[in-house]
């Protein structure tokens, strides 16, 4: 299945769960109405900062709301660490060039590159198809969280 359908199901879950429509979520957690639509007529994903208006809303994990796991807790770090500090982090700890990374993933290598070396935050598919590579949730990658 792929990533709009997964995330479409879980907002869907949620949003019947709290007996919400697409208004009112958007003037629950302040995301356009029509980037709402969108995300239920899967056509897009939503950004990063709609996820986490989205995750402190409906009191879950960024890999609930994608639909990554089942697991709804989450937790968040006090000091969060940049996108930048985290991914080579972990591009140390698991001893793979970013070169490697990006020929694996299907990246344009500057593009890559230029997560590494500056605040960029890749799209949410980008951070999806990171987060499966390095077997990490969402939220530790993006630096939010220390659990994997």
């Amino acid at each position: 299945m792929n990533n709009n359908n997964l995330f479409y199901e879980s907002l869907t879950e949620l949003m019947t769960n709290h007996n919400l429509n697409s208004a009112q979520l958007a003037r629950a957690t302040g995301c356009p109405t029509n980037t709402i639509s969108d995300w239920l007529n899967k056509s897009s994903l939503p950004k990063i900062k709609n996820l986490l208006l989205l995750s402190d809303y409906f009191d879950c994990s960024f890999d609930y709301i994608l639909g990554l796991t089942d697991i709804k807790t989450y937790t968040r770090n006090i000091t969060p660490v940049s996108f930048k500090v985290r991914l080579n982090l972990i591009l140390e700890n698991k001893k793979i060039t970013k070169y490697r990374v990006a020929k694996d993933c299907n990246f344009n290598e500057n593009r890559f590159d230029n997560w590494i070396k500056n605040e960029n935050i890749p799209q949410t598919e980008n951070i999806i198809v990171l987060a499966k590579y390095f077997d990490c949730s969402v939220e530790y990658l993006l630096g939010i969280s220390d659990v994997l």
